[in-house]
């Protein structure tokens, strides 16, 4: 078609897949061709895939079957119409060629593309115009467009939509002196979610969310996922009473949707605020502001939404730095271990220690694990942390003349390593300690995720001869089942059930319960926290197995460093 053609039948072929573009490189030949073989050639012409008119003097004298249905009426009505009655060309782009669009039914406009070209036929000038329907090419560019620049899970703007629209949004509140918020919303325990029910049950609560945040917020909202549980809403317009309004709406929406979920795994979504031109006047300033105040939401008890304050800059550099110094704690020869000691409740005798980890810091003195697990988890840096601990008490455990056991916090993060059986295994043969004094202590939230995984990791651990305690019990979501659905060897109470048990009956009562619901399950129960002479009455009457606290010795240095243990008086 874009070649001079040297014969009948090569014409003949040529009009079969484009009568116009014959036409237009042909010119007057083509004409008479046409006059000759017209009856043949029109069966050809409404065949063609595209739409076909022949003008003269700017009014339609004839057009295919393509065309008639392109523009909605019978061939008999658009003969005879003004050239402009059918078509509209809106923008040229080469010297036969043009955009522009089919009037159907004088109201709809299709878009084409044009190919017109002026020949002579029967003598006179004849325009024979080709029209090309355009509308899937441009449903294909539209929906690309919306791919390039949308989520595909959520149908919400991705990142790179939301830069556009912030940028643009920040540049109009620059010249206006109404107010621009931007949302960080994160979600809370999504990870424990996706663990326990599996990655489809997640994508579904991330549509969930969308669709919550869609049905909640005003339509001229920006409302972006930035990838994973991470949501970023921009209001323009906004004054800080609204902006908390409707954080307040966000935060009553979500209770409501996730009911189900807050109660069985205590998600949540976190939101932290920044706003123009208070706490930033720049994308970034405003994105690491907005961080910021989600971060502080988080640390604060999760579930809530949070305000930006000048202070959280400081705080953020402080655990910047935390975080910093803790991936060289380990090198440094910083962490140590204290222990505590568990005592049998009816001869009141030690039968074993607790390890518990400090962290000597060089310019914040001795921290406490509550001071930096959160980040060393967050890092990452609890992977070799915990090997640390776990080598060092097995191997000062075995240096301990009676064969009392040596009980070892294990973080979630750490129980999700796959090969944690094996390092355990390696761990107790370089230390020489026997499995049967080794116990593990861990939380309900190590077993919120697979299911099968779970049950296989804790039974090779028990297998080995390891006993594993499920530490900080009553604190939970779904207590009870765990206990009836995982192999445990012990069970500990949680201290602040023993800190409220002289003094609220209803506590007392609980207490009660729970040791003799244990001993139904032939679970030996800890109770930890014990720390005066009328909470140790109190356990004599309803008898937990072993006993720990404060009451019994504070943590200290390694017990083989000691005199011989004696009992308590």
């Amino acid at each position: 078609m874009h070649a001079d053609l040297s014969s009948v039948d090569r014409i003949a072929i040529a009009i079969a897949v484009s009568v116009i573009s014959t036409l237009i490189l042909l010119g007057a030949a083509a004409a008479l061709f046409l006059d000759r073989h017209l009856t043949d050639l029109r069966g050809l012409a409404n065949a063609s895939f595209e739409g076909l008119v022949i003008a003269q003097e700017n009014v339609v004298i004839d057009l295919n079957e393509k065309f008639a249905a392109m523009a909605g009426k019978a061939a008999a009505f658009l003969k005879g119409q003004p050239v402009e009655a059918v078509l509209a060309i809106e923008r040229r782009l080469g010297i036969d060629t043009c955009q522009g669009a089919v009037w159907r039914d004088g109201q709809d406009m299709i878009p084409v593309e044009i190919l017109a070209r002026t020949i002579e036929y029967r003598g006179r000038e004849c325009q024979v115009i080709a029209v090309r329907d355009l509308t899937e090419r441009h449903e294909a560019s539209r929906r690309i467009e919306h791919m390039a620049r949308h989520d595909p899970l959520t149908g919400l703007a991705n990142r790179r939509e939301f830069d556009r629209r912030f940028e643009m949004a920040i540049a109009g509140a620059a010249e206006t002196p109404s107010g621009l918020a931007l949302f960080a919303l994160d979600l809370d325990r999504f990870k424990l979610v996706n663990d326990t029910f599996g990655h489809a049950a997640g994508d579904a609560v991330l549509q969930r969310v969308a669709q919550v945040l869609v049905r909640t917020l005003p339509a001229d909202v920006t409302i972006a996922r930035m990838g994973g549980d991470e949501f970023c809403i921009i209001l323009e317009n906004a004054s800080r009473q609204q902006t908390e309004a409707l954080s307040a709406d966000l935060q009553h929406a979500f209770a409501q949707e996730f009911a189900d979920l807050a109660t069985s795994s205590g998600f949540g979504a976190s939101i932290g605020i920044a706003l123009y031109p208070e706490h930033g006047v720049t994308d970034r300033r405003l994105r690491n502001n907005a961080d910021m105040a989600l971060y502080r939401a988080k640390s604060g008890g999760r579930g809530r939404a949070c305000t930006f304050e000048a202070a959280m800059d400081i705080e953020l550099h402080a655990k910047r730095q935390l975080e910093h110094d803790l991936r060289h704690a380990v090198a440094k020869g910083e962490l140590f271990l204290v222990y505590q000691r568990i005592v049998d409740t009816s001869s009141q005798e030690p039968c074993g220690y607790e390890a518990l980890l400090r962290w000597r810091h060089a310019s914040r003195g001795v921290l406490a694990p509550a001071d930096f697990i959160a980040a060393a988890e967050e890092t990452g840096c609890i992977i070799p942390i915990g090997i640390w601990v776990l080598e060092e008490a097995c191997s000062e455990a075995a240096s301990w003349k009676a064969p009392l056991t040596i009980a070892v916090n294990i973080s979630p993060v750490q129980f999700l390593m796959p090969n944690l059986v094996e390092q355990f295994s390696q761990i107790l043969a370089k230390t020489g300690l026997q499995p049967d004094r080794l116990e593990l202590e861990i939380t309900e939230t190590a077993l919120f995720r697979d299911r099968a995984a779970v049950l296989s990791t804790l039974g090779q651990l028990r297998a080995m001869g390891i006993r594993v305690v499920l530490d900080d019990f009553g604190t939970g979501y779904s207590s009870l089942a765990h206990l009836r659905d995982f192999p445990f060897d012990k069970l500990k109470i949680d201290r602040r059930f023993l800190a409220g048990i002289g003094v609220d009956p209803t506590i007392r009562a609980l207490f009660e319960n729970v040791i003799e619901m244990a001993s139904t399950l032939n679970l030996p129960v800890i109770a930890e926290g014990v720390e005066t002479q009328e909470q140790l009455s109190i356990l004599h009457a309803s008898q937990p197995a072993q006993m720990q606290g404060f009451l019994f010795g504070k943590p200290e240095a390694a017990p083989s460093s000691r005199a011989p243990l004696k009992a308590i008086a």
